[in-house]
């Protein structure tokens, strides 16, 4: 989960955690000059790491959605399996800019509060085009359905009641960011996204199905991850790997650009609200490695300490971080 250095947020009645120095519109600068990328979105080619040439990408896991939240057995031991081996599975702005010389993203966000729905501000959002606003409203009432049920599934493997997480946590927040990244002349030297993991319990990404962009970090290297046409990509955020004391992991990943295409997703995250407490669940520690890796602390208190930071793949969660003595 991450803000942008280009973001339009509704304000009336929503938490407000941090706030954002004003950047240029990466689509009008593509718009005016193709060829120019400003010094200011330019990475080192340490910061921007590649796999190791002979490197061969795993297939990230593919799961049957309605088989796993119909119970199907099978298909719960490959969520269990993913959560643990990948934190990422099929079936992703950047921070907000707290200084002028911050490096910045190549990519335009709009981000809409859409649960609960005291939240939505619908006067504020685009008028055009003429459908935008019904289509986003159906399109966050079926996502919601679906995070419900793998909030439930993820339940279920965690050894916990299927609705053991949505009584725990009460009302969950959602947030739709509509990421656009446009075309770049300098692909390999920029970021679409920085690398960071998301500060949610479970996000899930609809990206373009004919461009690649989006790549997570498995196994030290980084796989691109291809789309599958009607496919959902399901990413776990920190909060999940606090309540399993680290036993499945939030997944560092980035968005790249390309020379030739714009790209377009929607990126949803569902978080506890802000007065929650989060950190391991007495139930999911395993007995055998007692020891809490993480604290307990308040979801909203996490929150904005991660928004607060430029993103460096998971540096934020050390917060959370309990120190082991000598």
């Amino acid at each position: 989960m991450a803000g942008s250095d280009n973001v339009v947020v509704e304000a009336e009645d929503v938490p407000i955690y941090v706030s954002s120095l004003p950047v240029p519109n990466v689509q009008e600068m593509v718009r005016e000059n193709p060829l120019r990328v400003p010094e200011r979105y330019l990475r080192t080619k340490e910061e921007i790491s590649e796999s190791e040439p002979g490197y061969v990408n795993p297939m990230l896991p593919v799961l049957d959605l309605s088989l796993l939240v119909d119970g199907n057995a099978q298909e719960l031991d490959k969520l269990d399996l993913a959560c643990k081996d990948w934190g990422f599975f099929q079936g992703y702005g950047h921070t907000n800019v707290e200084t002028k010389d911050q490096k910045l993203d190549w990519s335009d966000t709009l981000v809409l509060a859409v649960y609960p729905e005291r939240f939505r501000r619908p006067q504020f959002w685009p008028s055009t085009p003429p459908h935008f606003k019904k289509a986003m409203e159906t399109y966050a009432n079926e996502i919601r359905t679906v995070g419900d049920k793998l909030i439930g599934s993820l339940a279920t493997v965690m050894g916990l009641n299927k609705d053991a997480m949505l009584k725990l946590h009460g009302e969950l927040v959602q947030g739709l960011r509509l990421n656009y990244y446009p075309s770049c002349v300098k692909p390999n030297d920029v970021y679409g996204i920085s690398p960071h993991s998301d500060a949610t319990i479970v996000s899930i990404l609809m990206q373009d199905s004919d461009t690649d962009g989006l790549q997570i970090r498995h196994e030290g290297h980084w796989v691109p991850i291809k789309p599958i046409p009607g496919a959902l990509i399901i990413n776990l955020g920190d909060v999940v790997e606090f309540w399993t004391n680290g036993k499945y992991k939030s997944i560092e990943h980035r968005s790249m650009t390309n020379a030739k295409k714009w790209r377009i997703s929607f990126a949803t995250f569902i978080y506890p609200p802000d007065d929650i407490e989060i950190g391991p669940l007495a139930l999911v520690v395993d007995p055998g490695r007692p020891h809490q890796k993480y604290k307990k602390m308040k979801y909203g208190e996490y929150l904005r300490f991660s928004l607060k930071r430029e993103l460096e793949g998971k540096e934020h969660i050390k917060v959370a971080q309990v120190e082991v003595p000598n």
